[in-house]
């Protein structure tokens, strides 16, 4: 069996990808092994040599390639191209893996191509939705093509055991759609083994990193996701008191598999790395026998602005970050209560300034247009960027949508809000009363609030992590990375819009307004078949 990440052709990640990887790992449970094979390096290296993509992109059409019975010869060769650097044999089952819009179009002749010359095939990603996997369903109608749109691990195990409808799956039944059991709400996500890194080829993938060669190998170190403690409304994996974490230490022996393939750089991949204050000093100490002052090795991770004591964030300095997130999302209290981030404004103040003390770069994620946020939220939200400014060192401004399977989305009213339409990955909705703010109000805010940060001289680039981590991985001293970056990429000042920001790093076009993903998920987020 091959496990594939398909290629997109926008933008290729310096690193390998974790989910195909989780999958195989689940697999390898059951002695059953698949190959994972990144088709974006793949790809972006033919591309190198000979040229891979079409010269007329607009063959590529998720729909009409799924749609239409004949294809012209652009498309077929383009297709007998794809199956080349597959390596896909007739026959075999096949998973893949699609996180995005861009991959939606090689994914589609992959799946009709497998399923005429005889496979099983499964897809899954983090962006499917039922609605989305219906569509296609209903279009290709082949009893063989499975569709999984929430976690995968045991999904792939039972799909590989010939259940054609396994957990969090759909698949046609040969008259209909058909929806396979779903785990209930608020339960312990299974949890993954860690995948086998050994297939990463680490050789290929410093021939591209972000537009220059370099040898510096990167990974995504998996912890725990999908399942939090807490219980932010719009959130699509709060889960509140039932969840159980796995033990930190079982960290340690996956960090090392990577440290022994020559691993510099990592994301430390969860929701965050303190769910509890406890839980992360065992982190910290469970890090400490591998890390403990090595210089050489860095890496940033997601944290809540909790309580820790300076002594915490000297020790997570000493064991290698160098970057943490915060998802802050506001400077008002009322509008946090509102949001049930269970934070306090003036702890996130406190965290901020110990973290920097600690030579930490600070990312924090604003989130703005919240059901219920009025002007009076925005105005103490830019008097809380006065406040840390010292101390603050990235931003990213997101525009409110309503995901599905949220604390919001699931009950609605107790949020005063009023669901109207699902589309494509986002639900359209009012507030009770009828109302909404006008994306054009939304637009002043985000812009006011961008402005505000560029005023004090503090950018935006936490939103690519990965090369944050590399300017500050070149330097002890983070202020001379700063200094460094601004100098060789201004454009990380320049702009909040993140889709822009990542369209300047992979060299292709990306729109710098903001109307595009108010109340909305921007195009690569939504796995819409027309999205023109």
């Amino acid at each position: 069996m091959k496990l594939y990440y398909a290629p997109s052709g926008k933008r290729m990640l310096p690193y390998p990808p974790v989910a195909p990887a989780l999958l195989a790992a689940s697999l390898r449970k059951e002695g059953v092994v698949a190959r994972v094979i990144d088709l974006e390096i793949e790809a972006w290296l033919r591309d190198q040599l000979q040229g891979f993509w079409p010269t007329n992109r607009d063959i590529l059409h998720p729909y009409r390639i799924i749609g239409e019975d004949g294809w012209s010869a652009e498309l077929e060769e383009f297709a007998c191209d794809l199956l080349d650097i597959a390596e896909y044999n007739p026959g075999e089952p096949i998973g893949i893996s699609t996180m995005g819009y861009e991959q939606l179009a090689s994914t589609m002749i992959l799946v009709k191509k497998a399923l005429c010359a005889g496979s099983r095939v499964i897809l899954g990603g983090q962006f499917w939705t039922d609605s989305t996997a219906q569509k296609v369903l209903e279009i290709i109608r082949d009893t063989r093509l499975t569709i999984v749109t929430s976690d995968g691990y045991e999904s792939i195990v039972e799909w590989h055991r010939g259940d054609s409808l396994p957990i969090n799956a759909l698949s046609w039944n040969g008259d209909t759609v058909a929806v396979g059991r779903r785990k209930a709400a608020l339960t312990r996500a299974p949890t993954p083994e860690y995948p086998d890194c050994n297939w990463y080829g680490y050789d290929r993938y410093a021939s591209k990193l972000m537009g220059a060669t370099d040898s510096v190998r990167r990974a995504h170190l998996y912890v725990w996701d999908k399942q939090c403690p807490y219980k932010c409304t719009f959130c699509r994996v709060s889960a509140g008191s039932n969840v159980k974490l796995g033990a930190p230490e079982g960290v340690a022996e996956a960090m090392s598999d990577l440290l022994s393939l020559g691993v510099k750089q990592l994301n430390f991949m969860t929701n965050e790395i303190n769910p509890t204050l406890s839980y992360m000093r065992r982190f910290v100490k469970a890090l400490s026998p591998s890390l403990e002052n090595k210089e050489d090795v860095s890496w940033f991770s997601y944290m809540r602005p909790d309580f820790a004591a300076p002594s915490d964030f000297a020790d997570l300095r000493r064991v290698g970050c160098r970057l943490l997130r915060y998802g802050v999302e506001t400077g008002s209290q009322r509008l946090s209560d509102l949001m049930r981030k269970d934070y306090k404004i003036p702890i996130i103040e406190e965290t901020l300034k110990n973290a920097s003390d600690a030579g930490i770069w600070n990312h924090v994620n604003f989130l703005i247009g919240f059901p219920g946020e009025v002007e009076e939220d925005i105005e103490q939200t830019l008097e809380f960027i006065d406040r840390v400014a010292p101390y603050l060192h990235s931003v990213r401004l997101n525009p409110f949508y309503l995901p599905p399977d949220s604390p919001m989305a699931r009950e609605p009213e107790k949020s005063g809000v009023r669901l109207l339409e699902f589309k494509n990955g986002f639900w359209d909705f009012e507030l009770l009363d009828g109302t909404r703010d006008e994306p054009a109000t939304i637009e002043g805010r985000l812009n006011r609030i961008s402005e505000r940060v560029k005023s004090y001289g503090i950018g935006f680039a936490g939103v690519l992590p990965f090369e944050t981590l590399d300017f500050l991985a070149r330097y002890e001293n983070r202020d001379n990375a700063i200094v460094e970056m601004q100098r060789e990429r201004p454009y990380m000042w320049e702009s909040s819009s993140a889709d822009w920001l990542k369209g300047q790093l992979g060299a292709y076009e990306a729109p710098i307004e903001w109307k595009a993903t108010i109340y909305k998920r921007g195009k690569n987020y939504s796995l819409a078949l027309c999205n023109d």
